[in-house]
């Protein structure tokens, strides 16, 4: 491997100017001098956590990408950021920023340096290309200017590469030559890996955790022992606390937990109580927590030691006091940062050191045993039945397929369980209810001492079945007391339990429980990873907070069904009358014997996603397989200066597409152009120019004067070059207050009669400006096969979004991947509590 390894760390925002940067580092790369790694690297079936972490790791030098976004995006901040800048202050790495656009640079970033101490480091302290007060998206500065900075960066990489290394520049320079690709993005894509990729792991089993460790806790009279272990390992570790000198005590926080009401959860108490969990979990001594630590992380002396924040873990509760399996161990924080930050994922367990290895099928078996506890012909729906028809409908989505209806059963009475627990072959089963009584039962709907059922007996139904579940998860609220007493039991029959640790259900319960089953058994992941996953979504939610697993297996294996096809709300979605209008406009263009280019031009307001609109574009006129057209799409950025605008934007152009010196600019076009074989169809080209906030002067604000600089160089400069066989689509998207649409509605309506607008080789079509979506347009879109919604509820859905969100695209969207990414069922159940009141 090369001495100069590079890690890119890079917002996707900022993913064009992460191109332009490939395209200097490739020729280092080919010619043996560099390691190089963006997360562009990563393929299908990558675990990308673990790859992120090996590049890291094997880098030595660091290239930041830094703007807003990169700010904002909270896996560089928490994860990446921290242990770029631990390694730069050990002196292991380098770090080259490159400062892309104004940025909160003046936040401090956290992260503890060798020692684990803490330590905070402001960006706009670093040394970089750029500066915070004048990045390389500054409106002075040119492609051009940034070409020349990324060779400023080459140069500087060149320079660390060892000695020995320019021999073999030299030596590749003639192979490299001659054997390099016309086409750049070839180039970028022949890179070879950082180092041989590791074996691939079998798709549908994957390693829920990169570091297991077991901690045995047992109390005996005054005193809590913890014994510390390592799967398959003695113990490593031990200590002694004091249980009466925990404060606030266990037993509180579990009674806290168990009332019907359940607890509230504010910051501080959160603090508290996950202050006293990370210290019953990590209270030893620094020089005895530094050799656990060591040990797990397998980073011997003379390794800087790490912190438990270092690397994401499994930590395995292992103990069979019900008081200690019923505290709300997500809580859990080392140094006032909760632990589930920092990747870590907890479950408790009878046994250290668990055998079993579960494996679910596609479709399995899943019973929902969830009693209605209304009066016969009550219209309203209870909550069970709410929460039944979103976890059917979530499977549904997993499952998309006529078995679907066979593997999922619900049942309302105890003659119903016993029968569907004799009869078919359950892999999950999920109880929804309430508890009620001391001790509490689950009153089901056969009525009387006949339907009581304790959830002890469920245990025992369990026990007699011919086959057992792998996993249950306990939805129940109301008297929680005794329920860690009954997950201990059915842990001892089942490898994974999951159950709720508050006695009041939670306005989000259901919708968790959705988009856990759907993380789970969509994608094959192990169920615990999955879990973490959704939780992490749900920061502030008291009900992820306190979400409780047991578990006792090594391995899980998910089998994977036929790939689930989204829906693609910010594709197909509404925007009928623009596709409508490009349509026509682009077979008349390519129908013309004169017409060489259309200047097209779209706007609207903020909240329609004006920045999703050449994407739908692009996937609505690729399905149209009718169309005589064959079209190659190019994307780039609009000149930041706006000084001499139409030498800027064919400069631009120019440097953009790779144009060689001397090169021609009807040779440019042609060479980006598609190579029609069919006859009867037509080459275009599609520039698209990005998306430009209309102003009057502010910075990255497009004026008047500058558009009409764009529609002229598109007229004069494009339409003169374009050759005679080929068509070009210049597109521009303009971002403007609702108020401001008249005012430039007025102003293209005037282009058409300057000089360029009636020049013949030139068209200008400007689509409708973007609106509301209307309950029409999303039904169309609900009933499109592949949507997921239920046909049963498709109108309703349409309604109660559009008035919940007023027809704002950007909010309507949002609120469909909600719903695909979990059940529209809860989506629905949502939407009525909101806007009816209902509970």
């Amino acid at each position: 491997m090369p001495q100069t390894t590079i890690f890119v760390s890079y917002s996707h925002q900022d993913q064009r100017h992460l191109q332009q940067f490939q395209r200097f580092m490739t020729p280092l790369e080919r010619a043996g001098l560099i390691g190089y790694w963006d997360d562009t690297r990563l393929r299908g079936g990558d675990d990308w956590y673990d790859e992120i972490d090996r590049a890291l790791r094997a880098a030595s030098v660091a290239v930041l990408f830094i703007s807003q976004d990169f700010i904002a995006s909270r896996f560089i901040w928490n994860e990446e950021l921290p242990r770029i800048l631990a390694r730069a202050d050990a002196g292991t790495l380098k770090l080259l920023p490159v400062f892309l656009s104004p940025a909160a640079v003046d936040l401090e970033c956290v992260y503890r340096d060798e020692s684990g101490a803490q330590r905070r480091r402001k960006l706009a302290a670093l040394q970089g290309y750029g500066t915070p007060q004048k990045p390389l998206r500054h409106r002075s500065l040119t492609w051009s200017d940034r070409e020349r900075i990324y060779q400023q960066i080459c140069e500087d990489l060149r320079r660390m590469a060892p000695a020995d290394s320019a021999a073999q520049l030299a030596a590749s320079a003639s192979g490299a030559a001659s054997g390099a690709a016309s086409d750049p993005a070839r180039v970028v894509s022949a890179r070879p890996p950082l180092s041989p990729p590791p074996p691939a792991s079998p798709p549908r089993e994957r390693a829920a955790h990169a570091y297991v460790l077991n901690v045995q806790l047992e109390r005996r009279d005054a005193q809590l022992d913890l014994r510390y272990t390592l799967p398959g390992s003695d113990v490593i570790e031990s200590a002694t606390l004091a249980w009466q000198a925990l404060d606030p005590p266990p037993a509180t926080i579990a009674g806290a937990l168990d009332e019907p009401g359940g607890a509230a959860l504010p910051g501080e108490l959160a603090a508290r109580w996950g202050a006293l969990l990370g210290q019953l979990l990590l209270g030893l001594p620094a020089a005895r927590l530094a050799r656990l630590l060591r040990t797990l992380f397998d980073r011997p002396p003379p390794a800087a030691a790490p912190n438990p924040s270092w690397m994401p873990v499994h930590l395995r509760v292992c103990t069979s006091d019900p008081l200690l399996v019923g505290l709300p161990w997500r809580l859990a924080r080392w140094d006032g940062v909760p632990l589930v930050d920092s990747g870590w994922q907890f479950s408790t367990s009878s046994v250290a050191d668990p055998s079993e290895h579960p494996v679910v099928p596609a479709p399995a078996g899943v019973l929902i045993v969830a009693p209605h506890g209304a009066a016969p012909g009550q219209a309203k729906p209870t909550p069970a039945e709410a929460t039944v028809s979103a976890l059917a409908d979530a499977l549904r989505q997993v499952w998309p397929s006529p078995r679907r209806a066979e593997n999922v059963r619900a049942v309302r009475t105890r003659s119903e369980l016993e029968d569907a627990l004799r009869g078919s072959r359950c892999h999950l089963i999920y109880v929804c209810g309430t508890l009620h009584g001391d001790p509490a039962v689950l009153q089901l709907d056969d009525g009387g001492a006949a339907g009581s059922l304790p959830l002890a007996h469920l245990a025992e139904l369990i026990a007699r079945t011919p086959t057992r579940p792998a996993a249950i998860y306990l939805d129940l609220s109301g008297q929680l007391k005794d329920l860690a007493v009954a997950v201990l039991a059915l842990g001892e029959l089942v490898p994974l339990v999951v159950w709720r640790r508050v006695g009041e259900r939670q306005s989000d319960s259901t919708t968790i429980a959705c988009a856990w089953l759907r993380c789970w058994l969509q994608n094959g992941l192990d169920p615990l990873a999955a879990l973490h996953e959704v939780l992490a979504q749900h920061p502030t939610s008291r009900e992820a907070a306190t979400l409780a697993v047991h578990a006792r297996y090594r391995n899980w294996t998910t089998v994977l069904a036929a790939p689930w096809r989204a829906s693609l709300p910010h594709l197909k979605l509404d925007r009928d009358e623009q596709k409508a209008l490009l349509g026509k406009h682009l077979d008349e263009l390519v129908r013309s014997d004169t017409r060489r280019v259309l200047a097209l031009v779209a706007y609207g307001s903020a909240d329609n996603l004006l920045s999703e609109l050449p994407e739908q574009l692009q996937y609505h006129l690729e399905r149209g397989a009718e169309r005589a057209a064959d079209i190659n799409w190019r994307r780039l950025q609009f000149p930041d200066s706006r000084h001499e605008l139409a030498r800027a934007l064919e400069e631009e152009l120019r440097l953009q597409l790779w144009a060689q010196s001397g090169e021609t600019l009807a040779r440019v076009l042609r060479r980006h152009a598609p190579n029609v074989t069919a006859s009867g169809r037509r080459a275009v080209l599609w520039l698209n120019w990005g998306l430009a906030r209309r102003g009057n002067g502010e910075a990255g604000e497009l004026q008047p004067e500058a558009l009409s600089d764009w529609l002229r160089f598109t007229s004069e400069v494009l339409g003169a070059g374009c050759p005679d066989d080929l068509r070009v689509v210049s597109y521009l998207a303009l971002e403007l207050d609702r108020s401001a649409h008249g005012e430039l509605s007025k102003q293209l309506q005037d282009e058409r009669w300057r000089p360029w607008g009636k020049n013949p080789r030139f068209r200008l079509s400007v689509l409708p400006p973007l609106g509301e979506v209307s309950e029409e347009h999303l039904y169309d879109f609900l009933v499109e096969e592949g949507s997921g919604c239920d046909p049963a509820i498709q109108e309703e859905v349409a309604q109660r979004l559009v008035a919940q969100t007023g027809g704002c695209f950007a909010r309507v969207v949002e609120l469909i991947e909600v719903a695909e990414r979990g059940s529209w069922y809860d989506l629905l159940e949502r939407l009525r509590q909101q806007q009816d009141g209902e509970t």
